[in-house]
C-alpha cells in the first residue's frame, strides 16, 4: 500500500547567529497570562545534542510555571518544556557551558520571557434598537466600551437593516438585529458580543423622488425607482472603497429600463469588500431592491445593466446567489444577455464592467486562488477501507473542504478521510471557500478504484502515488518543517510506520538510516518527528513491518 507524506511548517524565530566567541541566546517571545504548558524556542549557536534540563540555569519567578525539560531541535534552537497555567511574572534563562558544542567551553547571557499582567475585562454599552419604518431617517447608533476602545457595529440581517457610519438604515420589513463587538487589545480582553434587535415595518406611502447621484463616500448607497418615470438613465450611486478617502470610492450605475418591474422600489447597493481591498481592485458588493410594501424583488422582466469601474489586472468578474460560493461571469460579445442566461457581462470602451443580469445577487471584481491539487496516497481501495487524502494549493482564509460525487460508492469527511462504501470509481474534489478578495476555487477531480472485500490490495507500483510525495517533500523543505505527518490506508490502523533518509555514496552505492516512527492511527495515519536536515539528491522510505511501502527522491 502506498504512503502519503503531509507537511506543515512549523514556526521558528529568526535571530542573528552568535559567533563562537559570543555564545548568546535569544528569544523573541512573550508568554500568553493562562498560557497552559508553554513551550518558547530558544535561539544560538553550537547546541550540542545531548544537552538536557540540567545545562541551564532558570529562574521562573513568580509565573507559576514548573520547568520541566529542554528538547534539542537543532544545533541553533532548543525548546523549553513548562507545566502549569502561566501567571503574570518574568523567566530568566542562561545556559552553561555543558550546553555547546564541547569546542565552544563558554556560558551564555542570560535572557528573559515575560508572562504580561491578565487582561481587563471590558463591557459594551449598546441600548435598544427604536422601530422604524421603511424610508425613515436612518438611526444613529449609540454605543461605547468601559475602554473607550472603538466598537464595531455589524447587521446580522442585511436584508432587513444594514449599518452605514454608525447609522442604521432600514431596507426592509422584519426584524432587525445589530451586533457590537470590541476585539481588545494587549491591555484589554475580547468584550462579550452584544445583540440588538428592533422592528422594521413597511412604509406604502414610500415616495419616489428624482434619481440623483450619492454626492458623498459610503461604503452603502441607494438610488429609487418608478416604473411610470423611469427611462434609459443610469441611476448612479457612489459606493466607497475606502469610508474616508472618497478618490478610493466606486461609482456604481444601474441602468433599470422602463417596466422591468412594476411597482416602485428602492434599490440599495452595498460594498462588502475591506477598504484595502475595493482599493486595490477587489471590489465587491451585494445589490438589493426593496418594494414599498417591504416586499425583497430578486427577478425582473427586463434585464439590468450594473456597471462598475475595471478593477484590478488580474481580478474577474464572479457573482454569487448567496455570498458563498461563487461563480465566474461568462463574458459577453455584447450587452445582451442570452436566452436562458441570468448573468454575464460587457467590457465597455473606456474598460469599465457592465454586468447584465435579470437576477439580483451579489457580485464583484474577485482575484482567482492559485491552483489547487488534490493527491491520494492509493489509486485502488477495498471496500470497508479508508484512507486520507490531501490538497495542496489555493489561498486565502476560506474553508477548506473535500466533495464526493458519486456517494453511494465513497464517502469523504472534511479531514479529507475517504471511505470505501460499493465497488466502481470514487471521484473526489477539494473546494476552498472564497474569502477576502478571492474567489472560490475547485482542485482537480481524483479517481480511486473500489473493489470488493476479500479482494486484497497488495502495495505495488500501479497503487502508489509518487506525486503525493513529491508535493509533501518539496513543502518541507519550502517550509523548514519539523513534522511530517503520513496516511496510509486503513488496512495499516494501529500499527507502526518507519521513516529511513537515503544518502548515495562516492561509490554509487546508497546507506539508508532510520530517522523517525509514527504510530499510525484507525485511518492509518501518523506523525513523524524530524530532526535530521533533509538535502537535495537523498531519498526517503516510508516501510511498515519492514517492507517498503513508498521511496521518492527529495
Amino acid at each position: 500500500m502506498s504512503t502519503v507524506l503531509f507537511l506543515f511548517a512549523t514556526s521558528i524565530i529568526a535571530m542573528p547567529s552568535a559567533s563562537a566567541h559570543e555564545l548568546n541566546i535569544s528569544a523573541e517571545t512573550n508568554i500568553a497570562n493562562g498560557q497552559l504548558d508553554p513551550s518558547p524556542i530558544i535561539e544560538s549557536t553550537d547546541f550540542t545534542p545531548g544537552l538536557d534540563k540540567f545545562d541551564f540555569t532558570v529562574d521562573m519567578g513568580r509565573t507559576n510555571l514548573e520547568y520541566d525539560s529542554v528538547a534539542y531541535i537543532d544545533s541553533t534552537h532548543v525548546r523549553f518544556n513548562f507545566h502549569g497555567v502561566a501567571f503574570e511574572g518574568t523567566i530568566t534563562i542562561s545556559a552553561d557551558a555543558s550546553a555547546f558544542d564541547p569546542n565552544a567551553g563558554h556560558t551564555s547571557n542570560s535572557i528573559e520571557i515575560t508572562v504580561a499582567a491578565p487582561l481587563i475585562l471590558q463591557t459594551i454599552y449598546f441600548p435598544n434598537v427604536l422601530p422604524m419604518k421603511v424610508g425613515d431617517k436612518d438611526q444613529v447608533i449609540n454605543v461605547s466600551s468601559s475602554s473607550s476602545l472603538k466598537v464595531v457595529v455589524e447587521s446580522n440581517t442585511p436584508s432587513v437593516c444594514t449599518i452605514d457610519f454608525f447609522k442604521i438604515h432600514a431596507v426592509a420589513a422584519g426584524t432587525c438585529s445589530v451586533r457590537a463587538t470590541q476585539a481588545g487589545n494587549s491591555l484589554y480582553a475580547p468584550a462579550t458580543t452584544v445583540t440588538r434587535t428592533g422592528a422594521v415595518t413597511a412604509n406604502p406611502a414610500l415616495v419616489v423622488a428624482e434619481v440623483k447621484p450619492v454626492d458623498f463616500a459610503t461604503k452603502l448607497g441607494s438610488a429609487l425607482y418608478d416604473p411610470d418615470q423611469a427611462n434609459d438613465t443610469y441611476a448612479q450611486v457612489l459606493v466607497a472603497g475606502n469610508n474616508s478617502d472618497s478618490e478610493n470610492s466606486h461609482l456604481v450605475k444601474l441602468l433599470i429600463p422602463p417596466q422591468a418591474i412594476s411597482t416602485k422600489a428602492v434599490f440599495l447597493v452595498s460594498a462588502l469588500s475591506s477598504d484595502e481591498d475595493s482599493a486595490a481592485g477587489y471590489f465587491v458588493a451585494r445589490i438589493t431592491a426593496v418594494a414599498s410594501d417591504g416586499t425583497v424583488i430578486r427577478r425582473f422582466k427586463k434585464v439590468i445593466e450594473i456597471n462598475i469601474p475595471a478593477g484590478a489586472t488580474d481580478s474577474f468578474p464572479y457573482w454569487s446567489f448567496d455570498e458563498i460560493t461563487w461563480y465566474r461571469l461568462q463574458k459577453l460579445d455584447s450587452e445582451v444577455l442570452p436566452v436562458n442566461q441570468h448573468a454575464g457581462y460587457f467590457v465597455e470602451a473606456d474598460g469599465r464592467i457592465a454586468i447584465i443580469t435579470d437576477y439580483l445577487m451579489y457580485f464583484g471584481l474577485r482575484k482567482a486562488q492559485t491552483t489547487m491539487s488534490i493527491i491520494s496516497p492509493v489509486t485502488k481501495m477495498a471496500l470497508g477501507t479508508t484512507a486520507t487524502l490531501k490538497s495542496f494549493g489555493g489561498s486565502g482564509t476560506g474553508e477548506l473542504g473535500y466533495k464526493s460525487s458519486t456517494e453511494s460508492i465513497c464517502s469523504i469527511t472534511e479531514a479529507g478521510v475517504v471511505t470505501a462504501l460499493g465497488e466502481g470509481q470514487c471521484l473526489i474534489t477539494a473546494v476552498k471557500k472564497a474569502s477576502e478578495a478571492y474567489a472560490e476555487s475547485r482542485s482537480n477531480r481524483i479517481s480511486i478504484s473500489v473493489t470488493g472485500v476479500g479482494t486484497p490490495i497488495v502495495a505495488t507500483t500501479s497503487t502508489l502515488n509518487t506525486g503525493f510525495l513529491t508535493h509533501s517533500l518539496t513543502f518541507m523543505r519550502l517550509n523548514d518543517s519539523l513534522t511530517l505527518d503520513v496516511g496510509l490506508c486503513s488496512i495499516y490502523a494501529n500499527k507502526s510506520a518507519d521513516l529511513f533518509l537515503g544518502t548515495k555514496g562516492k561509490s554509487g552505492s546508497w546507506s539508508w538510516k532510520k530517522i523517525s516512527t509514527a504510530s499510525l492511527d484507525e485511518h492509518g495515519a501518523g506523525v513523524f518527528t524530524i530532526t535530521d536536515k533533509f538535502s537535495a539528491g537523498q531519498m526517503v522510505r516510508v516501510l511498515v513491518n519492514g517492507v517498503i511501502q513508498m521511496e521518492s527522491e527529495v
